[in-house]
């Protein structure tokens, strides 16, 4: 017999829990379930709630942190490469977001995550395009220049990751509020050690532009 909310999604398959209508559940009464399949260790059907939550036009702000859940959602799918769904959800982030809270350093955070997804997409142009105008926007974010130290590599892209690390560890010198230059410096260093492999294509103008915005 099904007595409780957890009950009845227990009974569902992923397939099934996308199949819920939007809003049919209170978005804080399916934390309970988040919780149950993360317990788990059931990524698929928690992913499916995940889905289902951010679907509903419920937004109780005061009993569920939505930009926590986006970030899940995002990462999850970013992990397992499933780039497009991935890139849905950021830009449902991003809009969500510039609704309702408007909050730089939150919009600064979901377009370094699209960064990554247009990396693994192999869209290297939008990834150093989108990676240039956020150094441009704010070229003191040493945030930024950590996050593409971190994932330029990964596309063959280290000697751009090297670039950016150095404008880090300038930046560092005379800002470090966060305690972040030991890091910079310790990824630098393993960096400056690597084997690079042959880098994808680039247009040149677009290297120029990304060099450019580090300056």
């Amino acid at each position: 017999m099904i007595t409780t909310i957890t009950d009845y999604f227990e009974a569902l398959s992923a397939d099934e829990i996308l199949q819920e209508p939007a809003g049919k559940w209170g978005d804080s009464a399916l934390l309970d379930v988040l919780e149950l399949f993360a317990e788990l260790d059931d990524t698929k059907r928690q992913t499916a709630v995940l889905e289902l939550i951010l679907s509903s036009p419920d937004n109780n702000i005061e009993m569920v942190n939505y930009e926590e859940l986006y970030d899940d959602l995002i990462y999850t799918y970013i992990n397992q490469a499933h780039y497009n769904k991935a890139a849905y959800w950021t830009f449902a982030a991003l809009a969500y977001e510039i609704r309702h809270h408007n909050s730089l350093t939150t919009i600064q955070y979901l377009k370094r995550a699209l960064i990554e997804i247009y990396l693994g997409q192999k869209e290297y142009e939008a990834a150093l395009q989108l990676a240039t105008r956020l150094l441009q926007t704010n070229p003191a974010d040493y945030w930024t220049h950590n996050t593409l130290a971190l994932i330029l590599p990964q596309a063959n892209l280290t000697n751009l990751a090297i670039a950016a690390l150095e404008r880090a560890l300038e930046l560092a010198k005379t800002d470090d509020p966060d305690g972040i230059r030991s890091q910079l410096q310790s990824l630098y260093d393993t960096l400056t050690k690597t084997a690079v492999s042959p880098p994808p294509s680039i247009h040149p103008k677009t290297r120029a532009q990304f060099h450019a915005a580090l300056t």
